[in-house]
């Protein structure tokens, strides 16, 4: 699963700290978390103790990666809180950007765009009532109404409760479609057409 903080302003009560937790295999967001104080490493630990117990992840039998960037809200409480499991799953705390894991968080990095840009639309919420509001808006958007193109016509919430990732799901319609479409053209195309004076003769 992947977190990260990021900064949202708003019109009275100016920035708010708001941390996505998102599951890497559906793309879809399993908690969140905002706040007007500071999102410490407490702050996180407490976002991430809840998306375990809201998802029964402490009775998870496969390993759970956790993914962050390096800031000192994901270490101190984080760590400990890490450290001192004891469930089933094997969870391990990882960082972006290092030689364990070369790569950026960019999967927390695209929630952040896809909040500010496509769904609020670069406008900014009036106070903190409107922003949760949002936040809560968003959660239910992004799980139930976007359709990402690695989930073949499934939306996240879908693959979270268990619907497989299948892309052959709408293959039978696609083909259908396809027939339909030769059809169409066949049909358009069997206009005889007059070349010396450019008039179709049906």
């Amino acid at each position: 699963m992947h977190i990260d903080v990021t900064f949202i302003q708003t019109v009275n009560d100016g920035f708010q700290k708001v941390a996505f937790v998102k599951d890497n295999y559906s793309s879809g967001l399993l908690h969140y978390k905002s706040t007007d104080g500071k999102a410490d490493s407490q702050f996180i630990a407490d976002l991430l103790e809840e998306t375990f117990l809201k998802y029964n992840l402490y009775n998870y039998t496969k390993d759970i990666h956790i993914l962050s960037d390096g800031g000192p809200e994901n270490k101190g409480k984080v760590l400990s809180w890490v450290k001192h499991i004891k469930a089933p799953p094997v969870i391990k705390k990882i960082t972006a950007l290092t030689e364990e894991f070369p790569f950026s968080n960019s999967m927390s990095e695209s929630t952040h765009r896809i909040y500010k840009t496509d769904f609020m639309n670069g406008e900014i919420s009036i106070d903190i009532t409107a922003h949760l509001k949002s936040l809560e808006q968003f959660f239910q958007y992004y799980n139930h109404d976007r359709l990402p193109c690695r989930l073949h016509g499934r939306n996240p919430i879908e693959v979270i409760d268990g619907s497989p990732i299948d892309r052959h799901l709408f293959s039978e319609r696609l083909k259908a479609s396809r027939e339909e479409r030769l059809g169409e053209n066949k049909r358009f195309n069997s206009c005889i057409i007059n070349h010396r004076c450019n008039v179709l003769i049906l």
